[in-house]
């Protein structure tokens, strides 16, 4: 899965990781690699009844979408991953978040797009119940507060240990924003990142009355 990532890297204790700038993980502890040895587990057919893992992605994003998608065409899924997700759906492309999702073509109101993650790509539609067909957990709204490398475990926001057997750390980068001393923060100044973030400014943009854009890729 890492192979085609160019930006990722590799460490010891079964662990790898997507966008190192990211802000996400608040605490990731690790040791020497001295008398280590890699933990395997065998997970029961489609079961995550105990904390035991055999794949972790952290992260909901696109990265970790896309990566899902990779382990169910190898035959790695069923049963043996796990997303664990401070997101409240499922991965989907946030580019669409600047798209029809601020102007819904049948005047109704905003809500997920109805891209998921690789449909841009032509790709099968991830929708939540995608993940329950490929025996995929999706853990929502329970970002990842710490990460033991030496033991392999990780606590998520809810307390929820779990241990993992590989990890992938793919929580994405920020938006850029502004200094407050120059109104970064004012009402009104809005950053696209993730639904709630443009649920935000489709409500500005009812009263707003100009729009300035600062960015001109693709999102902007």
């Amino acid at each position: 899965v890492m192979a085609s990532v160019s930006n990722s890297l590799s460490f010891k204790h079964g662990l790898s990781l997507w966008c190192p700038q990211s802000p996400s993980l608040h605490r990731i502890r690790h040791s020497s690699a001295k008398n280590f040895q890699r933990r395997g587990f065998v997970v029961a057919y489609s079961s995550f009844a105990n904390e035991n893992r055999e794949f972790v992605i952290v992260g909901g994003g696109n990265a970790a979408g896309y990566a899902a998608r990779t382990f169910v065409e190898h035959g790695m899924a069923d049963g043996r991953l796990c997303i664990v997700s401070k997101e409240a759906y499922a991965p989907y492309e946030r580019p669409a978040l600047t798209k029809g999702y601020l102007f819904p073509l049948d005047k109704k109101p905003a809500r997920l797009p109805g891209f998921h993650t690789c449909v841009g790509s032509g790709g099968e539609r991830q929708t939540p119940e995608w993940y329950k067909e490929k025996g995929i957990e999706m853990i929502y709204q329970d970002p990842v507060t710490s990460i033991d490398i030496e033991k392999q475990t990780l606590i998520t926001n809810s307390g929820k240990l779990l241990k993992y057997g590989s990890l992938i750390v793919a929580t994405g980068c920020t938006a850029s924003r502004f200094p407050d001393k120059i109104g970064g923060y004012l009402p009104g100044v809005h950053y696209i990142r993730d639904v709630a973030d443009a649920d935000a400014l489709i409500s500005s943009l009812e009263k707003a009355k100009k729009v300035v854009v600062v960015g001109g890729g693709y999102i902007g």
